[in-house]
């Protein structure tokens, strides 16, 4: 019988282990133009507990296709637009080692296109996205509580303020007020950007 226990107690205590976990949710986010465009989203964790991979998928609002963008972890998403039909994501490094990956650029923040099935980088100083703002779940893990309390469905009007409850990671850029993106850390770029 004792051992029945402590094999209990151990099984209960391996279970308490860091594995790999995450979570799915559902995100409203206004674009530019106040149209609504809802995101199913998921988010995984390392065995630390640091975000990882993730992925977001949302039908187009003018063609009703599926658009689909997965991430290794590397950029942390700020904010969902459309220009001329166009669908842009606006990412930033997720930690350092990952700005450093990218050449540690300045502004730090990376734009892509979703042209045809597929996620296209645009070169940031060629983006037509000149003034963008944060619109979407910035931290996932930092709001992962607030989204649990609000039953996996973040409703559009609370996206941002939920955000910035925990620090702003993003807001907004500027691009009128850049000459060019830089990269300090040339050296150190794993892959190219620009």
């Amino acid at each position: 019988m004792r051992r029945v226990a402590l094999l209990a107690i151990a099984s209960l205590l391996a279970g308490c282990t860091a594995e790999p976990s995450g979570f799915k949710w559902t995100e409203e986010v206004r674009l530019p133009d106040r149209r609504v465009v809802t995101l199913t989203r998921e988010q995984s964790f390392d065995k630390r507990d640091l975000v990882s991979s993730y992925w977001l998928e949302f039908r187009h609002p003018d063609t009703g296709a599926t658009v689909r963008y997965e991430n290794t972890g590397e950029f942390t998403t700020a904010a969902l637009y459309m220009h001329e039909a166009k669908i842009y994501l606006v990412v930033t490094p997720t930690f350092a080692s990952h700005s450093d990956y990218s050449g540690c650029p300045n502004p730090p923040y990376f734009v892509f296109r979703f042209e045809g099935e597929e996620w296209e980088q645009v070169p940031l100083m060629q983006s037509p996205l000149k003034q963008v703002s944060e619109n979407m779940t910035v931290d996932a893990k930092s709001v992962r509580a607030e989204i649990k309390k609000r039953s996996f469905f973040v409703k559009v009007d609370e996206v941002v303020a939920m955000s910035q409850s925990v620090g702003p990671a993003f807001i907004q850029y500027d691009l009128t007020k850049v000459e060019a993106q830089t990269f300090a850390c040339q050296e150190r770029k794993r892959y190219q950007l620009n």
